[in-house]
């Protein structure tokens, strides 16, 4: 197992518009939220089947909602097990990020209080670094403000899908591929092309990236089913 420490999961809330979104029916534009849950932005090494060039992508592993609505107007709710993203579509150049990692809400309900903790944008590769401070405020009580209220529809589908054991099945659940517009299923010939930056080789190399994968899921829902407290309050 994956040594978890003492790291908490936290709360990812984000912003997502996707033009084009593949699903069944065709290609659609959808605007919506991730509520996601994960220790950390995971970095990813990828290399293009064609171009044989390397592309570094980043990832958000552990149970995840994906929450909005088609251009067609239809709602659009899917269970996943993890996102991934390009943090070059956050270019200065480009009038709407695909993945708002530049604003999101992250939530550490372990918190004594947000004062002292470092709330910054996903990952530093980025070179972004919001920072909100609030004081006297718990983890507890910003997870309360933020997912019992504007956010509740989103978490009350998350914590149905705990209590009900779908999380228990990662390899059963989609990763949001969002560079490619779509569903992905999380298995060996998907996640082939992929390193896991920060996996390789401490803990183990002889594991491949979806072993590595569903290590870290795993993690990141055990750790909140010890603290079901702080992370399953509705």
């Amino acid at each position: 197992m994956i040594k978890s420490n003492e790291d908490p999961t936290l709360f990812w809330l984000l912003d997502l518009y996707i033009p084009q979104y593949q699903i069944a029916m065709g290609s659609v534009d959808f605007k919506g939220h991730i509520l996601a849950t994960s220790k950390q932005v995971w970095n990813f090494i990828t290399t293009h089947e064609k171009e044989e060039e390397t592309f570094m992508r980043s990832c958000l592993i552990g149970p995840s909602v994906l929450y909005g609505y088609t251009s067609r107007g239809i709602r659009k709710v899917k269970t996943l097990s993890g996102v991934i993203f390009d943090s070059t579509e956050l270019r200065p150049d480009k009038p709407i990020p695909v993945l708002d990692t530049i604003n999101p809400i992250v939530i550490d309900p372990m918190a004594t209080s947000e004062e002292e903790n470092d709330y910054q944008s996903p990952s530093k590769l980025m070179g972004y670094f919001a920072k909100k401070t609030f004081e006297n405020t718990s983890g507890i009580d910003m997870a309360r403000t933020y997912l019992g209220g504007r956010h509740k529809d989103k978490y009350n589908i998350f914590v149905n899908d705990i209590e009900s054991g779908v999380y228990r099945f990662p390899e059963r659940l989609p990763i949001l591929e969002i560079s490619q517009k779509k569903l992905i299923n999380l298995d060996k010939r998907n996640l082939a092309q992929y390193i896991i930056v920060e996996l390789n080789p401490v803990f183990n190399p002889n594991l491949d990236t979806f072993s590595q994968f569903v290590e870290v899921y795993n993690t990141t829902l055990e750790y909140m089913l010890s603290a079901k407290e702080y992370y399953f309050f509705l």
